[in-house]
């Protein structure tokens, strides 16, 4: 008897990676890798003709590290990388695509917006008014810290605050490497605002005013024969 198989096969950078449950019957073994075989021969002719990336960006930001785990997979790629901003490139979706080889975005696009936020509702007061009490049961002098059902000490405070400045001057360097600007520059436009595509432009945030028509446009030239998308 054989046990239930359960597989995964997903494209990776190192080719086609297959994960497999013990105990699955040879014929189906051999079936596999035929597959597994079939498929990086796919991998390879797609590789082949891929000649650009397009990332297409909506987001008004989410998690630093999010978005510098994206960066850094951009930069990885071997291919051209072109990107368009839409509504928005805020926040950590713009520290991700900072790292593409070209900015795209219309003049009404939202982009930018370098600066790091942790704030949130207090609640102590109300509970107070309400005849609601804390009660703290945690080990740890800060294990607690940032409970909205607590005041915030100015100790506690101070810890968030080094946090956010440790996080936002990491945001800056890596904006200021991925466009080649200067710290300095980046420091002084990093105030947690967004720009409007032109003003954007004019600060090189972005690289091109335009929208998938332009962007097609660009690509064209820049691979040198038609465009043809990969959803």
């Amino acid at each position: 008897a054989y046990h239930a198989i359960t597989a995964r096969i997903a494209g990776s950078s190192g080719g086609i990676q297959t994960f497999l449950q013990v105990g699955i019957h040879p014929a189906l073994q051999a079936e596999l890798k035929k597959l597994k075989t079939e498929l990086e021969g796919h991998k390879k002719k797609f590789d082949e003709t891929l000649k650009a990336v397009m990332l297409d960006v909506d987001s008004y930001g989410g998690y630093p590290l999010a978005g510098k785990e994206i960066a850094d997979a951009i930069k990885s790629f071997t291919k051209p990388v072109v990107a368009l901003i839409r509504q928005s490139g805020v926040s950590a979706a713009y520290w991700a695509v900072s790292s593409a080889d070209v900015i795209f975005a219309s003049p009404l696009s939202d982009v930018g917006g370098i600066g790091v936020t942790m704030s949130y509702l207090e609640n102590a007061g109300f509970n107070t008014k309400e005849g609601y009490a804390y009660q703290q049961l945690s080990t740890g002098k800060y294990k607690d810290a940032g409970n909205p059902d607590k005041p915030l000490t100015s100790e506690e405070r101070a810890l968030f605050m080094r946090d956010l400045n440790t996080i936002h001057q990491a945001f800056v360097q890596e904006v200021a490497a991925n466009r080649k600007m200067d710290v300095a520059v980046v420091q002084a436009l990093a105030d947690g605002s967004t720009l409007m595509g032109q003003a954007a432009l004019q600060n090189r945030l972005i690289d091109k005013l335009g929208s998938y028509p332009e962007v097609e446009q660009y690509i064209k030239e820049l691979i040198k024969e038609g465009v043809e998308y990969c959803w």
